[in-house]
């Protein structure tokens, strides 16, 4: 009966202490979140839908991932978390339900 309840416990503990990670993370971070979106805007004019702290594959740093809606369709705009840097700006291209991305 104990070992469901710990086991309940150690997730519970993980799950805070990850999360508790994450937010020592963003702290850490040169550039905030608020800045990485500010930066977005303005290579890409729009409106934010969802932006997130991301490790993108083949980069060492951590990047911002800033989703834009703009008049053409939706951007997703790559900022550096150290650096403030345009790493890339991708256009998503939806064909018969199909979602994929193009580089802008």
């Amino acid at each position: 009966m104990k070992k469901p309840l710990m086991i309940a416990g150690a997730i519970c503990l993980a799950v805070v202490s990850i999360t508790g990670f994450a937010h020592t993370v963003h702290q850490l971070l040169p550039l905030t979140m608020e800045q990485a979106r500010a930066r977005a805007l303005q290579v890409t004019p729009g409106t934010i839908r969802h932006a997130e702290l991301v490790k993108m594959i083949g980069r060492s740093n951590l990047c911002y991932s800033v989703d834009i809606q703009t008049v053409m369709g939706l951007r997703k705009i790559y900022v550096d978390a150290v650096t403030g840097e345009i790493l890339s700006i991708y256009r998503e291209v939806r064909k018969a339900g199909v979602q994929n991305h193009r580089s802008s």
